[in-house]
Protein backbone atom coordinates (compact mmCIF):
# COMPACT_ATOMS: atom_id res chain seq x y z
CA UNK A 1 0.00 0.00 0.00
CA UNK A 2 0.89 3.76 -0.65
CA UNK A 3 -0.22 6.79 1.11
CA UNK A 4 -0.36 9.40 -0.92
CA UNK A 5 -1.63 13.34 -0.53
CA UNK A 6 -2.94 14.77 -3.89
CA UNK A 7 -4.05 17.96 -4.45
CA UNK A 8 -4.05 18.36 -0.51
CA UNK A 9 -6.16 15.45 -0.02
CA UNK A 10 -4.65 11.86 1.32
CA UNK A 11 -5.93 8.60 -0.09
CA UNK A 12 -4.80 5.01 0.51
CA UNK A 13 -3.69 3.25 -2.62
CA UNK A 14 -3.72 -0.69 -2.39
CA UNK A 15 -2.52 -3.14 -4.89
CA UNK A 16 -4.79 -2.83 -8.23
CA UNK A 17 -5.51 0.75 -7.39
CA UNK A 18 -5.18 2.93 -10.13
CA UNK A 19 -4.38 6.84 -9.68
CA UNK A 20 -5.29 9.03 -12.39
CA UNK A 21 -3.08 12.72 -11.95
CA UNK A 22 -4.49 15.45 -14.25
CA UNK A 23 -1.16 18.17 -14.66
CA UNK A 24 -0.30 20.64 -12.55
CA UNK A 25 -1.72 18.92 -9.14
CA UNK A 26 0.54 18.82 -6.14
CA UNK A 27 1.89 15.42 -5.20
CA UNK A 28 3.24 14.74 -1.62
CA UNK A 29 4.32 10.63 -0.92
CA UNK A 30 3.38 10.24 2.40
CA UNK A 31 4.40 6.07 3.15
CA UNK A 32 5.24 3.52 0.41
CA UNK A 33 5.42 -0.32 1.62
CA UNK A 34 8.92 -2.01 0.84
CA UNK A 35 7.05 -4.57 -1.43
CA UNK A 36 4.84 -1.69 -3.34
CA UNK A 37 5.12 -1.91 -7.11
CA UNK A 38 4.38 1.53 -8.95
CA UNK A 39 4.02 1.36 -12.80
CA UNK A 40 3.73 5.31 -13.77
CA UNK A 41 2.79 6.74 -17.58
CA UNK A 42 3.08 10.60 -18.00
CA UNK A 43 1.68 12.13 -20.44
CA UNK A 44 2.83 15.28 -22.10
CA UNK A 45 0.72 18.25 -22.49
CA UNK A 46 1.26 18.10 -26.07
CA UNK A 47 0.15 14.70 -26.04
CA UNK A 48 -3.53 15.98 -24.22
CA UNK A 49 -4.35 18.88 -26.43
CA UNK A 50 -4.14 16.94 -29.41
CA UNK A 51 -6.64 14.35 -28.39
CA UNK A 52 -10.01 16.45 -27.31
CA UNK A 53 -11.61 13.72 -25.64
CA UNK A 54 -8.33 13.55 -23.76
CA UNK A 55 -7.73 16.88 -23.48
CA UNK A 56 -11.74 16.87 -21.49
CA UNK A 57 -11.56 13.60 -19.83
CA UNK A 58 -8.07 15.25 -18.11
CA UNK A 59 -9.59 18.06 -16.88
CA UNK A 60 -12.76 16.77 -15.88
CA UNK A 61 -13.25 17.29 -12.00
CA UNK A 62 -14.70 14.21 -11.68
CA UNK A 63 -10.79 13.13 -12.05
CA UNK A 64 -9.59 16.05 -10.10
CA UNK A 65 -11.48 14.87 -6.61
CA UNK A 66 -11.80 11.26 -7.16
CA UNK A 67 -8.18 10.40 -8.46
CA UNK A 68 -8.01 6.56 -7.07
CA UNK A 69 -9.86 3.80 -8.74
CA UNK A 70 -10.25 0.12 -8.38
CA UNK A 71 -10.79 -2.24 -11.71
CA UNK A 72 -13.14 -4.68 -11.35
CA UNK A 73 -10.48 -8.13 -11.61
CA UNK A 74 -11.29 -8.79 -15.51
CA UNK A 75 -10.60 -4.98 -16.23
CA UNK A 76 -7.37 -5.52 -13.93
CA UNK A 77 -5.84 -8.58 -16.02
CA UNK A 78 -6.82 -6.71 -19.37
CA UNK A 79 -5.12 -3.12 -18.01
CA UNK A 80 -1.89 -5.70 -16.31
CA UNK A 81 -1.38 -6.76 -20.02
CA UNK A 82 -1.97 -3.89 -21.65
CA UNK A 83 0.40 -2.20 -19.66
CA UNK A 84 2.84 -4.40 -20.34
CA UNK A 85 2.63 -4.24 -23.90
CA UNK A 86 3.27 -0.29 -23.40
CA UNK A 87 6.55 -1.00 -21.60
CA UNK A 88 7.45 -3.69 -24.88
CA UNK A 89 6.46 -1.24 -26.68
CA UNK A 90 8.80 1.55 -25.29
CA UNK A 91 12.22 -0.89 -24.64
CA UNK A 92 11.80 -2.10 -28.32
CA UNK A 93 14.57 -1.18 -31.14
CA UNK A 94 13.19 2.68 -32.67
CA UNK A 95 11.36 1.77 -36.13
CA UNK A 96 9.35 3.99 -37.99
CA UNK A 97 5.86 3.63 -36.40
CA UNK A 98 6.75 2.78 -33.24
CA UNK A 99 5.58 6.02 -31.85
CA UNK A 100 2.02 6.11 -33.18
CA UNK A 101 1.56 2.65 -32.18
CA UNK A 102 2.50 3.46 -28.53
CA UNK A 103 0.39 6.38 -28.84
CA UNK A 104 -2.01 4.15 -29.78
CA UNK A 105 -1.82 2.02 -27.11
CA UNK A 106 -2.02 4.60 -24.18
CA UNK A 107 -4.69 5.46 -25.94
CA UNK A 108 -6.62 2.10 -25.45
CA UNK A 109 -5.61 2.58 -21.61
CA UNK A 110 -7.21 5.86 -21.36
CA UNK A 111 -10.46 4.98 -22.69
CA UNK A 112 -10.71 1.82 -20.30
CA UNK A 113 -10.53 4.49 -17.60
CA UNK A 114 -13.01 6.51 -19.58
CA UNK A 115 -15.05 3.29 -19.32
CA UNK A 116 -14.59 2.95 -15.49
CA UNK A 117 -14.76 6.83 -14.32
CA UNK A 118 -18.26 6.69 -16.83
CA UNK A 119 -19.54 4.20 -14.75
CA UNK A 120 -19.30 5.78 -11.27
CA UNK A 121 -22.22 7.07 -9.95
CA UNK A 122 -23.23 10.72 -9.45
CA UNK A 123 -24.08 10.44 -5.72
CA UNK A 124 -20.37 8.82 -5.43
CA UNK A 125 -18.80 11.78 -7.25
CA UNK A 126 -16.89 14.22 -4.93
CA UNK A 127 -17.90 17.85 -4.49
CA UNK A 128 -15.56 20.67 -4.63
CA UNK A 129 -15.57 22.73 -1.61
CA UNK A 130 -14.25 26.39 -0.40
CA UNK A 131 -11.24 24.86 1.08
CA UNK A 132 -10.55 23.13 -2.35
CA UNK A 133 -11.25 26.51 -4.35
CA UNK A 134 -9.29 28.86 -2.22
CA UNK A 135 -5.95 25.81 -2.48
CA UNK A 136 -6.71 25.47 -6.12
CA UNK A 137 -6.84 29.48 -6.54
CA UNK A 138 -3.97 30.26 -4.59
CA UNK A 139 -1.89 26.62 -6.57
CA UNK A 140 -3.23 28.59 -9.75
CA UNK A 141 -1.57 31.97 -9.18
CA UNK A 142 1.35 30.71 -7.36
CA UNK A 143 1.74 28.81 -10.83
CA UNK A 144 1.22 32.20 -13.07
CA UNK A 145 3.41 34.80 -10.89
CA UNK A 146 5.76 32.88 -8.11
CA UNK A 147 8.57 34.08 -9.98
CA UNK A 148 7.82 37.96 -9.51
CA UNK A 149 5.23 37.57 -7.09
CA UNK A 150 6.69 36.92 -3.25
CA UNK A 151 4.71 39.13 -1.37
CA UNK A 152 1.76 37.46 0.85
CA UNK A 153 -0.15 40.17 0.17
CA UNK A 154 -0.08 40.12 -3.28
CA UNK A 155 -1.81 36.29 -3.05
CA UNK A 156 -4.32 37.22 0.05
CA UNK A 157 -5.06 40.44 -2.67
CA UNK A 158 -6.51 37.92 -5.08
CA UNK A 159 -8.00 35.73 -3.18
CA UNK A 160 -9.88 38.50 -1.20
CA UNK A 161 -8.39 37.18 1.65
CA UNK A 162 -6.25 38.83 4.12
CA UNK A 163 -2.18 37.74 4.13
CA UNK A 164 -2.79 36.65 8.23
CA UNK A 165 -5.63 34.24 6.97
CA UNK A 166 -4.63 33.19 3.56
CA UNK A 167 -1.40 31.74 5.77
CA UNK A 168 -3.03 30.20 8.48
CA UNK A 169 -5.48 28.78 6.17
CA UNK A 170 -2.58 27.26 3.88
CA UNK A 171 -0.86 26.03 7.18
CA UNK A 172 -3.76 24.29 8.59
CA UNK A 173 -4.83 22.44 5.60
CA UNK A 174 -1.49 22.17 3.28
CA UNK A 175 1.22 21.97 5.84
CA UNK A 176 2.95 24.88 4.34
CA UNK A 177 2.56 28.31 4.90
CA UNK A 178 2.42 31.06 1.88
CA UNK A 179 5.85 32.12 2.63
CA UNK A 180 6.97 28.18 2.49
CA UNK A 181 5.05 27.79 -0.85
CA UNK A 182 6.45 31.25 -2.70
CA UNK A 183 9.92 29.99 -1.42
Amino acid sequence: TMKLNIHFSTYEIKAGDIAVIPPQIMLETLDLDEEAELVTIGLSLDFITEFPLLREWIMNDQIRWQPIIQLKPEEQALQKELVELIQRFYHKEPSANKVEMLRHLILVLIYMLVEVYSAIPVAKRVVKNRTHAIIDAFYALLMEHAIEQRQVGFYAEQLHLTPQYLSTFLKQHTGKSVSQWVD
